[in-house]
């Protein structure tokens, strides 16, 4: 760690990414000339209630054995955010329990920027879900947001299984034909 910095409100680091034992991305060779300074401005999870902004210093290598240029890389950084991998994991915890205007004041990060990891992690979720018949299941429909919705729940269970984004007969029979362990429903 080079410098840190604190005020009432917020922790500031800055810090020098070791480049011991960087290789080329490209050749995996270990010979590198120092191709300049980069410097970074992440945030990272709060400490003691406090956001916390970090600088990264990291160096950009060329190659001697191919003559490629890189960065070195960083693990923990999530590039695309501007944030470390950990904020992300912090955020998609926090977001069911704060709205998004708090949780951005929290961390120190935009709001829109709380709002698209949300996005993504229930994306990721969805994606990973499985649906399985119950022994019970449940038909019935909702009106929400101007529009019928089809709703299947497992009764035994008391729990939603699912809610389609209409009623008609051909989306209900696609959901119904793709319920995995179908034949353990015993009631409807």
């Amino acid at each position: 760690m080079l410098e840190q910095k604190e005020n009432d409100r917020d922790y500031f680091f800055e810090v020098e990414y070791d480049s011991e034992g960087v290789h080329c991305p490209h050749c995996s060779c270990f010979l590198l000339d120092k191709h300049g300074l980069l410097e970074k401005q992440v945030m990272d999870t709060p400490i003691h209630g406090k956001r916390v902004g970090v600088l990264f210093r990291r160096r950009r290598f060329k190659c001697k054995n191919c003559g490629k240029t890189f960065i070195q890389d960083v693990p923990e950084l999530d590039e695309k955010r501007a944030m470390t991998n950990r904020l992300v994991k912090y955020i998609e915890r926090e977001v069911f329990r704060h709205t998004f205007v708090a949780l951005s004041d929290d961390v120190g990060v935009d709001k829109k920027t709380i709002r698209n990891i949300f996005r993504d992690y229930v994306a990721r979720l969805e994606r990973d879900r499985v649906t399985l018949a119950p022994q019970w299941l449940g038909i019935d429909e909702l009106k929400l947001a101007g529009g019928y919705r089809g709703v299947f729940s497992d009764v035994k269970g008391r729990s939603i299984l699912e809610l389609l984004n209409n009623r008609k007969k051909t989306v209900v029979a696609k959901f119904l034909a793709g319920l995995p362990l179908r034949d353990k429903v015993e009631l409807v």
